[in-house]
């Protein structure tokens, strides 16, 4: 493997409160305090799909054929959707 040629430059790290980290070079990062809120919000969710698949498999009744169930898998989807997404 061949080491990388030196560029000889600098950045500058500015840690912010507005902005989690500005560059030298005017780049923004982004606080990531919402995962922190997403995987609270996550945990929640999934408790409640497990209570969902207790209450179906209690009435003898599939998966699939149970509405609430359903709807809550999709709230579960969408939360991993928004996790999953790039910080801009």
């Amino acid at each position: 493997m061949e080491p990388l040629p030196k560029t000889y430059s600098n950045i500058g790290i500015d840690l912010g409160l507005t902005n989690f980290i500005v560059l030298s070079d005017s780049t923004k990062v982004a606080n990531p305090r919402f995962l922190s809120k997403l995987k609270d919000k996550l945990a929640r969710e999934q408790k409640i799909l497990a209570k969902r698949r207790e209450v179906a498999k209690a009435q003898q009744r599939k998966l699939s054929d149970s509405r609430n169930y359903q709807k809550q898998k999709a709230k579960v989807a969408k939360i991993y959707e928004k996790n999953n997404q790039p910080a801009s």
